[in-house]
């Protein structure tokens, strides 16, 4: 799969973690078994990366306690997964939009 990339511009091909984010190619899903409840076990067409404080970090060239921060002061959402947090990429993308600046510096 030469010259696919994510939404975040990252190169794509193989499953797990690339330019700081965890990627599953949409291909993998068709190699999957159906769901054994009678659902078709069908995904959506695009799945968004998440980032963990630490991949964002390195994301936007901040350190680590900065996007903490910035997720305990509500300027940026997150989840808890399993006891884990998680930066969905399309908050990531909406805060970088609200915080964009137009000055030449």
């Amino acid at each position: 799969m030469p010259g696919l990339r994510s939404d975040a511009g990252h190169p794509v091909g193989l499953s797990g973690f690339h330019g700081g984010c965890f990627v599953t190619p949409v291909s993998d899903f068709h190699r999957r078994p159906p769901k054994q409840n009678g659902t078709s076990g069908s995904l959506p067409a695009r799945v968004r990366p998440f980032f963990t404080p630490r991949t964002l970090a390195q994301y936007l060239s901040v350190s680590e306690r900065t996007v903490r921060e910035m997720v305990r002061t509500g300027q940026l959402a997150s989840y808890r997964v399993a006891g884990s947090r998680r930066i969905a990429a399309e908050d990531v993308d909406a805060y970088l939009a609200a915080h964009r600046s137009e000055e030449h510096v």
